[in-house]
């Protein structure tokens, strides 16, 4: 049996032959259309500083813990996985 599990979660895509990747996590408003456009913002951040980003995960929540108030603040989370942009040479 396999244990290796890079190659199930496309993980061996090329852009992760740099060792400069990166994981970090958005703290997203939970509007859709407004949590989209700061993910855009994001991106071109990224690209700004010569790096790609590589793909978004929303981070699932369990939100029925959370009281009225909490839930009505509650923004929507996403993890970004990032590289290092590969070298124009």
């Amino acid at each position: 049996m396999n244990h290796d599990s890079s190659s199930a979660h496309g993980l061996n895509d090329p852009r992760f032959e740099h060792d400069a990747c990166a994981v970090g996590v958005a703290f997203l408003p939970a509007d859709g259309t407004l949590a989209e456009k700061t993910k855009a913002a994001i991106i071109d951040v990224l690209e700004d500083e010569q790096s790609i980003a590589l793909g978004w995960r929303e981070v699932p929540v369990e939100p029925s813990c959370l009281g009225a108030n909490a839930h009505k603040m509650m923004p929507s989370f996403a993890q970004l996985f990032a590289a290092m942009a590969p070298s124009r040479e």
